[in-house]
């Protein structure tokens, strides 16, 4: 675990951070952007962010370089996943990421972990996180079963 995500649990803890993760880092106002679910937009163009470190880390790690996806389960936990080769590649080339963070005023919540806001939002701090942070947090999917496993997951949305 580095240093930045024992800083980052401890920031996670008070609750008043919000956390955005990135591939990028050295960005100083966020910009909205459109975020897409299942290849679809998802709600207007926004600064998305969350009040769990978790999302962010997996964002800024494995999501930024569209290697994989998220999904809610029935009991309300969150499964993050991707495929062998994704994750195989990412802990031989220690893939890195950046964790944004700054306060909550401006957003809302909009679903789950999730809060957004419509407007630029000046960055507070960022820290470089990598895949050791991840943990046994993903659950890496072989080739071969890819295609069933997201049918499934889509269909429990």
């Amino acid at each position: 675990m580095s240093s930045s995500k024992k800083f980052l649990n401890t920031i996670e803890s008070n609750r008043l951070q919000l956390f955005h993760g990135s591939g990028e880092g050295d960005l100083f106002l966020l910009e909205p952007r459109q975020a897409y679910s299942w290849d679809k937009p998802d709600g207007t163009p926004s600064v998305c962010a969350s009040v769990e470190l978790q999302p962010a880390l997996f964002m800024a790690i494995i999501g930024s370089r569209k290697g994989g996806g998220w999904t809610t389960l029935l009991g309300g936990d969150q499964l993050y996943y991707t495929t062998e080769t994704v994750w195989d590649r990412a802990v031989a080339e220690n893939w890195t990421g950046f964790i944004y963070t700054f306060p909550r005023e401006g957003f809302r919540h909009y679903k789950g972990f999730e809060w957004r806001c419509e407007d630029p939002v000046k960055v507070e701090g960022v820290y470089k996180v990598d895949i050791t942070d991840l943990g046994d947090t993903v659950r890496v999917i072989q080739e071969s079963d890819w295609d069933e496993f997201r049918e499934k997951i889509k269909g429990r949305k």
